[in-house]
């Protein structure tokens, strides 16, 4: 009587056991099956499978758990399982465990900046940008603006440019965001400070010479090199603005103005003829205006034209002991 009593026990527990696994296995394969349009009834197969499981079930206890196990089991990999799924894994279809692995491990090589816009104001002159830079600025056009003279930049100039005896109104002047272009075709960042009655021509002359790829090596306040002339130019800087008198004489420039700039002053040289002169140091070789090469501004190129044809003259056809051959102005403009 005990020992009948414990054999049906043990029938009805692994009856109950194999259909919860066989319920739980077909709920999967109708979620699986949902998206092609079939549809299985997980109770009434479930019932199915049972009923199946309790006739399968031994008449002795001996081995009966171990049989109902490996039933289980059989039943556990339905046709087009895998073995990450009946382990409750994650893989998505057709990607293996190495392919998660490796796309996991692999560097990200876009860390999400590509769509980041990138604010003209808060880079520095000298910054190379690229194509895409530019774009996600909102375009080149977002680059060339003037404004006043704010404190962060006045306190870059005062003490330098902008000393002690300058008499120009700080109002006077603007600062001037702008594009430019080298010799090896890099877009850089430049800034100048000119005179506000000739910023907006100023700015659309070198919007113009970055659209055509006019090459300018450098353009960063003179107030970097402490407002040393010989030290800009001898680095190939472009500027304007420097409260200062012309070299060798007691005269103030326009360049104290903002009225006048210096472009690539390397080759382009500063000449006193009867005294032997070629400034900045180095550059002799660029007297000979034969040569054509980068950077070197010659009569009826786009630069020339460009600041003639509004109203600025060039030290490079001044007739005299003196040329200029990196130099315009408009001195006129003060009037305006």
């Amino acid at each position: 009587m005990d020992r009948h009593i414990d054999l049906r026990d043990a029938r009805v527990l692994v009856a109950l056991t194999a259909a919860l696994l066989a319920g739980g296995l077909l709920a999967l394969v109708s979620c699986a099956q949902q998206g092609s349009g079939t549809h299985v009834s997980a109770a009434s197969d479930a019932a199915q499978v049972t009923a199946k499981e309790e006739a399968a079930v031994p008449t002795s206890t001996e081995g009966g758990a171990g049989d109902a196990g490996a039933s289980a089991g059989e039943g556990g990999l339905e046709p087009g399982g895998n073995g990450a799924d009946a382990a409750g894994g994650t893989s998505e279809p057709g990607t293996s465990p190495e392919a998660e692995a490796r796309t996991e491990s692999e560097p990200d090589l876009d860390p999400g900046h590509k769509s980041a816009s990138i604010e003209p104001a808060g880079l520095s002159a000298g910054d190379e940008l690229s194509t895409q830079d530019v774009e996600r600025a909102g375009g080149a056009s977002s680059f060339f603006y003037a404004e006043p003279i704010s404190d962060e930049v006045f306190a870059r100039m005062e003490g330098k440019s902008f000393g002690a005896d300058c008499t120009v109104p700080r109002e006077e002047l603007r600062y001037l965001r702008l594009l430019h272009v080298d010799a090896e075709g890099r877009t850089m960042v430049g800034e100048l400070v000119v005179h506000r009655n000739v910023a907006d021509e100023v700015l659309d002359i070198f919007s113009q010479l970055y659209q055509a790829g006019y090459p300018i090596r450098k353009m960063r306040l003179v107030d970097d090199y402490d407002a040393d002339d010989n030290a800009s130019c001898a680095d190939d800087n472009t500027s304007s603005f420097n409260y200062r008198v012309i070299a060798g004489t007691s005269t103030i420039s326009n360049h104290a103005y903002g009225l006048a700039i210096d472009i690539n002053p390397f080759e382009n040289p500063y000449c006193v003829w009867s005294m032997g002169v070629v400034s900045p140091e180095g550059s002799s070789r660029f007297v000979e205006r034969s040569l054509h090469e980068p950077y070197m501004i010659h009569a009826d190129d786009l630069c020339y034209q460009l600041f003639i044809s509004h109203g600025w003259s060039w030290g490079g056809a001044w007739a005299g002991d003196v040329t200029d051959y990196q130099h315009f102005e408009k001195p006129d403009a003060l009037w305006q």
